[in-house]
C-alpha cells in the first residue's frame, strides 16, 4: 500500500524557549474515522485534542500505531506534523496493515502517541478528561480495592434512577468490558489480574477511578 508523507511546517522558534510541563494527560482522542480522501495515501484519521494554552507546544507529535480492542496492531503512522499547540485538535493519519480488519466505530481502540521524548497510550473513547458536570471524585469510592469477584461503586448518584454506562480499561488503555447497569455492583470475576480504569457515565456526568483486580 502506497504511503505518502506530507509534512506541514510550524514556526518553532517562539516555542523553543518556553518552559512547559506537558504530560500524557494533556492529550485525548476525540474521534477515529476512515479517511475518505484516499488520494492522501492514508486510511484512518485519528483526531487528538491537546489541552492547555497556546504557549504549550508538543514537538514532533505522531501516532506510531493504532491498536484494536483485542490488542492487535492494525495500523501504523509516522511524523506528519512538527508540533501541536495547546487548546487545539489535530488529525493524525495512519495506514492500515495489509491484513488488518477494523470496525466502523473504533470503540475500544487505542493509539500509541509519541511527542517530545514521551510515549502515551491513548484510549478511545477518551478517558482522560472529565466533563464540567462530573461528580466530585472525593464523593465516589470503589471497594473493595483490590477487588476479587465484584466491585462496588459508592456514589451519591442513584443508578436505579439514573442508569450508568460503565467501561473498564486495562493498564494499556484497551477496552475490556462495557456494562449498562442500574446497579452499583459490577461483576469483574472474568477479568485477569491487573490494574484497571473505570469510566462511569450517567446523565448527571462522568466519573473516572482506578482499581486493582486480584484472585482469591
Amino acid at each position: 500500500m502506497k504511503t505518502k508523507l506530507i509534512i506541514f511546517l510550524f514556526a518553532l522558534s517562539p516555542f523553543a524557549s518556553i518552559g512547559q510541563n506537558i504530560t500524557c494527560s494533556n492529550f485525548c482522542i476525540t474521534n477515529i474515522a476512515l479517511d475518505t480522501n484516499l488520494s492522501n495515501g492514508f486510511d484512518i484519521q485519528i483526531t487528538i485534542e491537546m489541552t492547555g494554552s497556546n504557549s504549550n507546544f508538543a514537538n514532533y507529535p505522531h501516532v506510531s500505531s493504532l491498536i484494536n480492542s483485542f490488542g492487535d496492531t492494525i495500523a501504523s503512522g509516522s511524523l506528519f506534523w512538527f508540533g501541536q499547540i495547546g487548546g487545539t485538535t489535530q488529525d493524525y493519519p495512519v495506514t492500515l496493515l495489509p491484513s488488518a480488519i477494523c470496525t466502523p466505530n473504533f470503540l475500544g481502540y487505542s493509539a500509541v502517541f509519541v511527542f517530545d521524548n514521551d510515549t502515551c497510550t491513548l484510549s478511545f473513547p477518551c478517558t482522560t478528561s472529565i466533563t464540567e458536570e462530573s461528580t466530585n471524585n472525593s464523593s465516589v469510592t470503589l471497594f473493595p480495592n483490590p477487588a476479587f469477584d465484584f466491585l462496588t461503586i459508592q456514589s451519591p448518584i442513584d443508578f436505579s434512577a439514573t442508569p450508568a454506562i460503565i467501561t473498564l480499561y486495562d493498564q494499556t488503555g484497551r477496552l475490556v468490558k462495557t456494562i449498562e447497569t442500574t446497579s452499583s455492583n459490577i461483576n469483574i470475576s472474568d477479568l485477569p489480574n491487573g490494574f484497571y480504569t473505570v469510566n462511569c457515565r450517567t446523565a448527571k456526568g462522568v466519573w473516572i477511578g482506578k482499581f486493582v483486580k486480584e484472585s482469591w
